[in-house]
């Protein structure tokens, strides 16, 4: 029996990113996409029917926000695990979305390598933070 894959839903404002992101994932054999969405209202909604063990979230959106999309689902949903994917580096922010129940957090210049590392550490539910992000 082959072993279940790791399901991935990507939350971005920016269409080129979602799309981006998911070609990343999709070159993976273990991975899948389950959904996307264009904000953190969007994927409140589709997040608890799909229940993937992923969701990369971005911080900056219209309608809500990653940080209280981030907060609302850890709630809703606690076996879904949020790795944040921002272009925000500040040792502050990062806080925050790890106070609001994120599992990891990237900024977007990261590369594709570290990237999927972080999907799997994050699947397990253990926590990532990229090294230079926590020396800031």
């Amino acid at each position: 029996m082959e072993p279940s894959k790791i399901s991935v839903f990507i939350v971005d404002d920016h269409l080129l990113m979602r799309q981006a992101l998911q070609a990343s994932i999709l070159t993976e054999d273990g991975m899948e996409v389950v959904g996307v969405a264009v904000n953190g209202e969007e994927a409140v909604r589709m997040i608890p029917t799909l229940q993937p063990n992923v969701v990369i979230m971005d911080l900056v959106m219209p309608n809500m926000n990653g940080l209280d999309a981030t907060h609302i689902l850890t709630q809703t949903c606690p076996q879904t695990y949020i790795l944040i994917f921002s272009s925000l580096e500040k040792e502050k922010t990062v806080s925050k979305a790890m106070r609001a129940g994120a599992r990891g957090y990237l900024t977007k210049n990261v590369q594709h390598d570290e990237l999927i590392n972080a999907i799997r550490v994050v699947s397990t539910g253990q926590s990532y933070l990229l090294s230079d992000i926590t020396e800031n």
